[in-house]
């Protein structure tokens, strides 16, 4: 077990098997294949290799030309590791014998590999970048540089990654994204306003937590205190069980009070008010005792979408949220993009 502190920008606790998603997004599920098409896997992950070795060559090659064979022999690692009888008999056995795809074979493997130079000396664990990069190739030649996304899901997950843009995060799966951790980011950025508005706990802030977990590993977010826990005990995991449990009952508890004016001792009486991202949150607002809708951002529109949404969409966005509200007030931001709201 292993714990990560960070910091917690979407309270609650989640419990699931983790999708890494690395810098150049590639997200491998554990998808699992039938003993007939084992075969077919074992030969995509010879010819990725073979690919890769070829581009491996060739860049070497050219480094020499270019720079010198001194700087080329960087890619001697590479070329030593992908050609590594042992290596190449792990990925084909995790493809045999745990009937997974060869992309989660290699994802598995490279970040075992990974995990062990972490534990060895300096110069050994500097090479864990070079590992990194290997798995990536590989991927890279398995998928054809396509990456699946977190738009549909049919399991529940916990998405770990370096950062996650606002379109990953406004497109995700809420039904199946049960928590987010990610290295990067604070407590003002997109991806944590988005969390905490979807009301997925999640952690950001870690550094280094996507090169400490094994795809498929069970992991532990505590957006509240704002910890990632790695392959949990059995003891830490009934502990956030039970706490997962009483939050829920925490939460109901306060629908007991719900309906009570919001007015101070001297008589003050304070309106409140929710802020959304999502139409489908006014609902939630109202139903949580809010007198309407504070600020609804609708970046939505752009940052969930691959073109520019249309006038109409607009208006039936707005009017999804104003006719949930019933004359309850509205307030309509635009848009604010830019920064960390790419489009």
């Amino acid at each position: 077990m292993k714990i990560k502190e960070g910091i917690g920008v979407s309270s609650g606790v989640a419990v699931s098997p983790a999708v890494v998603i690395g810098a150049e997004e590639f997200d491998i599920p554990q998808r699992h294949i039938s003993l007939d098409l084992a075969d077919e896997e074992l030969v995509r992950l010879d010819q990725a290799i073979n690919d890769s070795q070829q581009e491996l060559q060739e860049l070497k090659k050219h480094t020499a030309e270019q720079i010198g064979t001194e700087a080329a022999k960087i890619f001697d690692f590479h070329l030593g590791l992908i050609r590594d009888k042992e290596l190449v008999q792990k990925l084909r056995t995790a493809i045999l014998e745990t009937h997974v795809t060869a992309e989660f074979a290699v994802a598995t493997v490279l970040r075992s590999y990974a995990k062990e130079f972490l534990s060895m000396p300096q110069y050994l664990a500097d090479r864990v970048k070079d590992i990194y990069d290997i798995e990536k190739r590989l991927l890279r030649n398995l998928t054809g540089q396509m990456h699946q996304s977190l738009t549909h899901l049919d399991r529940d997950i916990i998405a770990l990654a370096h950062d996650l843009t606002p379109s990953q995060t406004a497109s995700m799966d809420r039904q199946h994204v049960l928590g987010i951790a990610i290295d990067a980011g604070g407590k003002t950025s997109h991806t944590a306003i988005v969390a905490k508005a979807l009301g997925i706990p999640a952690v950001v802030g870690l550094n280094d937590a996507t090169s400490q977990v094994i795809p498929g590993e069970r992991v532990i977010v505590d957006g509240t205190d704002g910890l990632l826990i790695i392959n949990p005990d059995a003891e830490t995991l009934e502990k956030y069980r039970k706490l997962a449990v009483k939050q829920v009952e925490f939460i109901h508890s306060l629908d007991e009070i719900r309906d009570l004016s919001a007015v101070t001792k001297d008589g003050h009486e304070v309106r409140l008010m929710g802020n959304i991202e999502f139409p489908t949150e006014a609902n939630t607002v109202l139903s949580k005792g809010g007198e309407g809708i504070g600020l609804y951002r609708t970046e939505f529109l752009y940052l969930g979408s691959k073109r520019e949404p249309t006038e109409e969409e607009h208006f039936q966005a707005y009017r999804e949220v104003i006719d949930a509200c019933d004359g309850r007030p509205v307030v309509i931001r635009t848009f604010d993009l830019g920064a960390d709201k790419r489009t």
